[in-house]
């Protein structure tokens, strides 16, 4: 049997739990929202003099994966101002504008600190614009557009895109299959970048007069081949009618003469058509690698024998056509966001 102190307790604490869940619980509840907060205030702080220190110790990028990490856990406008400066000094000046963008809104100018004010803010958008790159891709509506990892939208694809400085990775996804292709900007650099195509439906193999011209030669020796073996085919036979068996008789010394110069002539032709025969079959292979290496350059927007960029600089197709292309447009000094 239980004693009466600890039913006493036991039934206060019914009654206790009864009343919380009746009322909502603003009571029981009151205390663990703050203990919460402290406790991401704590481990925000932590996380951002963690960042500090990684700063000093010039390992920006570990730096920034810290306040990142602080700001996850507690969003509060003071952490925009470090976030933008490590964007910045580790070279991505586009993730820099957009942590500025949101220190404006949510930051009153009276709050700023020193070296952070308005006039600050437009100092460093001012150089991260200068370090910022326009790409425009134009591509066939069908095609999938995927820049850096990120599907690019149909609709947005005739705008300027901004990329930062450094690599980056195009990919075009078409009925025709999957092309891919690499460019590098360098700060405040004008560049013109073609892509990688994939070749629309319906597009047309024109070889490269290389091709055309393995095409000849082979032609040429199999129709040579043909021809002497055929000649030689046919000596055989004569002599086969002549002598049966390979037996020759009742025969005068002028038939024998030029029995003879008949099977020497067979035995020639014979030899050629065999020689004609082996390069006949190896140029029929080349010519076949040849035109499959040839097809598949033009599928990715190359020539034969041209790179990427200088087949495309030479004769740029019109976007009209279908054909898919990248133009990394001339930087422009105060572009907005």
């Amino acid at each position: 049997m239980l004693c009466p102190s600890l039913m006493r307790s036991t039934a206060l604490a019914v009654l206790v739990g009864i009343a919380c869940s009746v009322s909502g619980t603003p009571l029981c509840a009151r205390a663990e929202p703050s203990s919460k907060g402290a406790s991401a205030e704590t481990q925000a702080l932590a996380l951002y003099r963690e960042a500090q220190a990684l700063e000093r110790a010039g390992k920006l990028r570990q730096a920034l994966a810290k306040v990142q990490e602080a700001y996850a856990t507690l969003p509060t406008p003071t952490l925009l101002w470090p976030l933008a400066n490590l964007h910045a000094r580790n070279g991505e000046p586009i993730e820099a504008l957009r942590a500025l963008s949101r220190y404006r809104r949510t930051m009153a100018p009276s709050e700023m600190e020193p070296g952070q004010q308005l006039a600050d803010v437009e100092k460093l958008e001012s150089q991260l614009r200068a370090q910022l790159a326009y790409v425009r891709i134009v591509a066939p509506s069908k095609t999938q557009v995927i820049l850096d990892g990120q599907t690019i939208e149909p609709a947005a694809r005739s705008e300027r895109l901004q990329v930062n400085p450094g690599s980056h990775r195009l990919v075009l996804v078409g009925e025709q299959g999957r092309s891919e292709t690499r460019f590098d900007i360098q700060p405040g650099e004008e560049q013109s970048q073609p892509g990688a195509t994939a070749a629309p439906a319906g597009a047309r193999f024109f070889p490269h007069p290389l091709s055309w011209a393995a095409i000849g030669l082979t032609g040429a020796a199999v129709l040579s081949t043909v021809v002497i073996g055929g000649l030689a085919q046919s000596e055989a036979q004569s002599l086969s009618s002549r002598c049966p068996d390979r037996i020759c008789t009742a025969m005068s010394p002028s038939e024998l003469l030029a029995l003879n110069e008949q099977i020497a002539s067979q035995r020639t032709h014979a030899t050629a058509a065999n020689v004609l025969l082996g390069i006949s079959v190896g140029l029929t292979v080349g010519t076949g690698i040849l035109l499959v290496l040839d097809w598949q350059r033009q599928r990715s927007g190359s020539t034969l024998l041209r790179g990427k960029s200088e087949a495309d600089a030479l004769a740029k197709p019109p976007a009209e056509k279908g054909v898919a292309r990248l133009e990394t447009l001339a930087l422009e000094r105060g572009g907005g966001l």
